[in-house]
């Protein structure tokens, strides 16, 4: 299996599952630093440390071509060129739900776990979570299998469960990454004031509603019940509870004059709420702003439609 992406998160699930003894490897961007730094290597140290634990060290192999099952923990924008044509793969980056009409019969799985790089193939795992995967399918089962041991909390769902999970997920992506951003604080600093909590609670309503009109799109429902804005909130809350002490990858990104994935998250909300005539300003205006952000450090925004 190959991991695909040297960031924090895919270094940190290569060198879980490298230790729980999958035959697993690391497939670093091609021109990359990180590249350059394992030229001529077959392996590197993948360094994981947390909190009030012993630091692990994995040697991780490493792969030059993409060949057989894949795991994507690529930025969003790269996904789609990362896999090409490729038959087997987990999507487990940030924007799945953007990503899945480009990249049909991708097993779709999202994470909780929060982690950042302190330095190259040195990751801080800040916080604890889980890893939910659709493992309805064959090949989604066949992925779990592996997953199920590398102390990854890896939770198998059905398909529709999973949908779930991603709403969750990217309501918790479109609120903390921009607000840690934005603020540059920890994620459990973003909701540290009342007008912020509003903004939070106004996103969550947005998604919401446009959840429930995609879902009435693409299930052919006339009808179905209210979603619960509030619910979305709460796993918002609970997000930055989990992972209190976490740089988000946006705060990062910013941090290191890197271009974030806001297309892929509050600008999907902003896209597709367009497309579908559902009201997402708030989404829209937080998109706005971190454009700016990214345009004052000169960064290459433009891209294509998620």
């Amino acid at each position: 299996m190959q991991v695909i992406g040297g960031g924090a998160l895919g270094s940190l699930v290569a060198a879980r599952l490298v230790r729980a003894g999958v035959e697993a490897c690391l497939v670093l961007r091609p021109g990359s630093r990180k590249e350059a730094l394992c030229l001529g290597k077959r392996t590197v140290s993948v360094v994981v440390e947390e909190v009030g634990k012993d630091s692990i060290s994995v040697e991780v192999p490493l792969c030059r071509n993409v060949v057989g099952r894949c795991v994507v923990c690529t930025k969003a924008f790269d996904a789609a060129a990362a896999v090409g044509s490729r038959a087997s793969t987990l999507l487990l980056g940030n924007g799945v739900l953007a990503l899945r009409d480009s990249l049909p019969g991708a097993v779709s799985a999202t994470t909780t776990h929060g982690c950042y790089e302190i330095e190259p193939f040195r990751v801080m795992h800040a916080g604890s979570g889980r890893l939910w995967m659709d493992a309805a399918s064959e090949e989604g089962a066949a992925f779990f299998e592996d997953f199920e041991g590398a102390n990854l909390n890896a939770v198998p769902l059905s398909t529709e469960d999973m949908d779930d999970r991603l709403w969750s997920k990217l309501a918790a992506n479109c609120v903390l990454n921009p607000l840690t951003a934005l603020f540059a604080c920890r994620n459990g600093e973003a909701l540290n004031s009342e007008d912020r909590r509003a903004q939070a609670r106004t996103l969550c309503e947005e998604i919401a509603n446009l959840r429930r009109r995609k879902r009435r799109e693409e299930r052919n429902i006339e009808k179905q019940p209210d979603d619960d804005k509030d619910t979305l909130y709460e796993d918002v809350l609970d997000c930055a509870r989990e992972n209190a002490n976490n740089f988000s990858s946006m705060y990062q990104d910013l941090k290191h004059n890197r271009r974030t994935e806001i297309d892929f998250l509050n600008g999907w909300i902003a896209q597709e709420g367009d497309r579908l005539g559902v009201p997402t300003p708030a989404n829209a205006r937080l998109c706005a702003e971190i454009k700016q952000r990214e345009s004052q450090l000169g960064l290459h925004t433009a891209s294509p439609s998620p």
